[in-house]
């Protein structure tokens, strides 16, 4: 884990070089390992910004029958995204 958080506080101080006038405040945390428990509260405390769980499905008109897919939003991210395209 130790890895994953120096490359995210990384790619932050990297944005945050290139773009002087904005501050990161919120990550989107996707993928399956994404929903492991206590996952989202070590990242934040670890980085030291608020993390969230990507959601997929804010924004989108859906037929109530995939709302079972709800809790599966954070796996479903980059297949989204590309389909939106």
């Amino acid at each position: 884990m130790d890895t994953i958080v120096s490359e995210i506080k990384r790619a932050v101080a990297f944005y945050q070089e290139k773009n002087k006038d904005e501050k990161v405040e919120v990550l989107l945390l996707s993928g399956g390992t994404a929903r492991l428990p206590g996952m989202v509260v070590y990242l934040a405390q670890a980085v030291g910004i608020e993390i969230q769980l990507g959601n997929p499905w804010v924004g989108l008109r859906r037929d109530e029958r995939f709302a079972v897919l709800d809790a599966e939003g954070p796996v479903f991210c980059v297949a989204v995204g590309l389909a939106l395209r």
